[in-house]
């Protein structure tokens, strides 16, 4: 059993020892390895990416935020090296020397390394855990990505409406405002809404924070969805038009022979992470 003290990015051995006697993992399975460099030269990682881009999957990330209880704040760039399969102590040990030495070589930050479970994308519904999360997120396309920021629904699972009160106080007392109670088959949940930046070192933190909050409230964490960023649609006009057309009129260019108001079929329906009643 690795030791309380070890550091599982550096020392392999102790994170061998928990992924098999802590997370009950089958080393004959793949994992997805993580090797991460930082420098506040953003350059030097972006010529670095680019050499390793040829042998790994590599992303760069130029804002860092890390979560220490209800405090935010931003770190150097990083490089994050990516490597599915079924890797040995002694494999891990060698990629980690051969990047803990480029980035001696070329006055970078070796940041150590971390695993996740392979996650399936048919499997990315529901409620996610946090490798799942994660993963979701290392497959975004950027463009798809809010430059403001990822939405995030966290979801608890509470006894009742008196339990979700005390949940949403909790909440409310770690400066996560947005909430929302949920009744459904007559049983009660709690949805939080919250805005972090697009990186796995935020998605990761925010979550811990979220399963810290369950524990000490009583609940049980049910995972995390990424949110829509407008979850309501479209605005409506000051008429209620929501295609702005003010008199309430068919646009001219509208087909004349469509003369009724049928719904669009291929319109999607509204989604959200959840529904229920607001708080």
């Amino acid at each position: 059993m690795p030791t309380p003290s070890a550091d599982l990015r550096f020392d392999i051995d102790a994170h061998f020892a928990h992924l098999t006697e802590n997370r009950g993992h089958d080393l004959a399975e793949e994992l997805d390895w993580t090797f991460a460099l930082r420098s506040d030269k953003l350059q030097l990682l972006e010529d670095l990416g680019e050499k390793l881009g040829e042998e790994f999957h590599v992303e760069l990330q130029e804002k860092v935020e890390t979560t220490e209880g209800n405090r935010r704040s931003f770190g150097p760039p990083m490089l994050s090296i990516s490597i599915r399969g079924v890797l040995s102590a002694e494999k891990v040990k060698s990629l980690a020397n051969r990047f803990a030495t480029m980035a001696n070589n070329q006055g970078l930050t070796y940041e150590g390394v971390t695993s996740a479970t392979v996650v399936d994308d048919g499997d990315l519904s529901g409620w996610l855990s946090a490798d799942e999360a994660v993963w979701r997120l290392r497959s975004a396309n950027p463009e798809e990505m809010d430059a403001d920021g990822v939405a995030l629904a966290f979801g608890f699972e509470v006894e009742d409406a008196r339990h979700a009160a005390r949940v949403e106080a909790a909440l409310e007392a770690a400066e996560v405002n947005a909430t929302e109670l949920v009744e459904e088959d007559g049983g009660f949940g709690v949805v939080a809404f919250i805005e972090i930046e697009g990186d796995e070192e935020a998605l990761r933190g925010a979550f811990a924070a979220m399963e810290e909050l369950a524990q000490a409230s009583g609940s049980e964490l049910l995972g995390v969805q990424f949110a829509d960023s407008d979850e309501d649609g479209g605005e409506e006009d000051e008429d209620g038009d929501e295609d702005g057309d003010q008199d309430g009129d068919d646009d001219e260019d509208d087909d004349e022979s469509d003369d009724g108001d049928e719904p669009d079929a291929d319109a999607p329906p509204p989604s959200g992470p959840a529904s229920g009643k607001k708080r």
